[in-house]
């Protein structure tokens, strides 16, 4: 093993700002105990304050209310098990006690789901059954249940109030990011680091006008999407897609030529390569396909058609289909014989061709052909005209072509560069040439 996978290995993990803020919660939760006279019991503070304590601020209000909302509902049944006990149940034996106590579990489930709370339901039994079994022989159990209530009051609020403690910056809302997506926000797992998932999902939530440019295709899109719910439009396909995520919804497209996309297809038809042609029919995205030559074509194919936004047709393209890109892989030299004999066809000109290696399939190779003015550039300045932003500052990893250039294969640099940018301490002096001119640097 080499030392720098040994390093890598036992790397210690960072002590994370959640994990300050959390103890900072609990220690506020038990000095509050002590500025009460030491009433009540500050453990129940401490553990609300440490369930309600999140990442996003969203999750910390959501979790705030499900704990609320549980604490009232198990107390609220629990205060009216202990009057029945009080007063109806007082010489009963302890069984027929415990028994009710247990029928009473019931009205406090069906509660939370008559009111939509089903994933508090399990909080409300803890209340309930805190204060019912207990507290039911306590001399005074009316005032255990004012100071649960209490308690957990505390700390959720305690919790919420540190959760919203940041360090004072501005934020940089007039400036449109835009990263690549392979080789700088995704892993070796085509994932993205946990770090930069946070983080990147933090300053979205915050304002920051963020989206990628990516090789891939829009299915490919939404599984990052998933992680990172982006809000503004993304290019995909090489430049030959610019698509509204949340709406579902091809904003702009460049579509090839009827006449151009027939005679790839004839010439592959020819080559004996099967092609995945992906079109829009009727604002639905479409990818049509014909013969399997190859045994790894129809892998590909029962690979991707599990997707929920690929709909495969078996046979050939129609003349209202509006064709914006065509896909093959094959043994990576005759990709190469293919793209030759494509040039110098008289469309040579009119079609932009990419050729990428396959990881899933050694020596072999994906060929996508797409529309001569397809373009990142060209469906960024398109980009730039809907959302209004004219400052842009764009992440990738070839030299001369972006803002910031990221070459050191840490899939968490465009972040961290991308954080200093859009929220500087507001101590710091703004530098001019981030806002007002292109960012360029090596990171190294």
């Amino acid at each position: 093993m080499s030392s720098q996978s040994k390093e890598k290995k036992f790397r210690i993990m960072p002590v994370g700002l959640r994990m300050v803020k959390t103890a900072m919660a609990v220690f506020i939760c038990l000095v509050i105990y002590i500025l009460r006279g030491q009433k009540g019991i500050p453990f129940y503070s401490a553990i609300a304050a440490i369930f309600c304590m999140e990442t996003y601020i969203g999750n910390s209000k959501s979790n705030a209310e499900a704990r609320t909302f549980g604490t009232f509902n198990g107390a609220f049944w629990g205060c009216i098990v202990l009057v029945i006990n009080t007063y109806v149940l007082k010489d009963t034996p302890i069984l027929w006690k415990y028994l009710f106590i247990s029928a009473s579990v019931i009205p406090v489930i069906y509660t939370s789901v008559l009111l939509k709370k089903q994933a508090v339901s399990f909080f409300s039994g803890v209340v309930f059954l805190s204060i019912t079994v207990n507290h039911l022989t306590d001399s005074n159990p009316y005032l255990f249940v004012l100071n649960r209530v209490l308690d957990t009051l505390i700390g959720v609020g305690v919790s919420i109030m540190v959760n919203h403690i940041s360090l004072p910056r501005r934020y940089n809302n007039s400036i449109l990011f835009v990263s690549e997506l392979e080789e700088t926000l995704l892993n070796d797992k085509e994932e993205v680091p946990s770090y930069s998932r946070v983080e990147l999902n933090r300053m979205i939530e915050r304002g920051a006008n963020f989206t990628i440019f990516t090789e891939k295709t829009i299915a490919e899109v939404m599984e990052f999407v998933k992680e990172v719910p982006l809000k503004l439009p993304v290019i995909a396909f090489h430049g030959a897609v610019l698509y509204d995520v949340e709406k579902k919804e091809i904003l702009r497209k460049k579509i090839m030529d009827k006449e151009i996309v027939k005679s790839i297809q004839e010439l592959l038809r020819e080559e004996k390569i099967c092609c995945f042609t992906t079109a829009l029919l009727q604002e639905t995205l479409m990818i049509y396909y014909e013969e399997f030559f190859q045994q790894v074509e129809e892998k590909e194919y029962h690979e991707r058609r599990t997707s929920p936004h690929r709909n495969f047709i078996k046979g050939s393209i129609g003349n209202e289909a509006e064709c914006f890109q065509i896909m093959c892989i094959c043994k990576q030299e005759r990709i190469t014989k293919v793209c030759g004999r494509i040039q110098e066809l008289p469309i040579g000109e009119d079609i932009r061709m990419v050729q990428s290696t396959s990881r899933d399939y050694p020596g072999y190779a994906y060929l996508n052909i797409y529309h001569k003015d397809a373009s990142k550039e060209d469906m960024l300045s398109e980009l730039k005209a809907i959302t209004g932003l004219e400052k842009t500052i764009t992440f990738g990893t070839v030299p001369g072509k972006y803002d910031v250039l990221v070459q050191d294969s840490n899939q968490n640099t465009v972040v961290k560069r991308m954080k200093e940018i859009y929220e500087p301490f507001i101590w710091k002096k703004k530098k001019k040439e981030i806002c007002e001119s292109k960012f360029k640097e090596n990171t190294k």
